[in-house]
């Protein structure tokens, strides 16, 4: 599964900077052309945001998150807790 583009999504209350070095430690490990650490609503960046109470809601957000970025599918995913629901 190496290059293209990996997704990291976090647990509940969690950010992306809680990632800490790791997205590019992984990236280089795996051949990643890019990884990309994504918030959730009410999170990180997006502290300010209402949270969705629907896991449905916060994977719309996150597709819609990447689109605005201009980064297209496909996708490698790699995610924990709430973000592998939203995954």
């Amino acid at each position: 599964m190496s290059g293209g583009t990996w997704v990291l999504l976090r647990g509940l209350t969690r950010e992306q900077r809680h990632w800490g070095a790791f997205p590019a430690a992984f990236g280089e490990r795996v051949g990643a052309a890019r990884v990309i650490a994504l918030d959730l609503p009410g999170n990180g960046e997006l502290h300010g945001e209402a949270s969705p109470t629907r896991v449905e809601a916060m994977a719309a957000h996150a597709r819609a998150d990447l689109q605005r970025r201009g980064i297209a599918p496909p996708y490698h995913l790699l995610a924990m807790s709430l973000g592998a629901m939203v995954a």
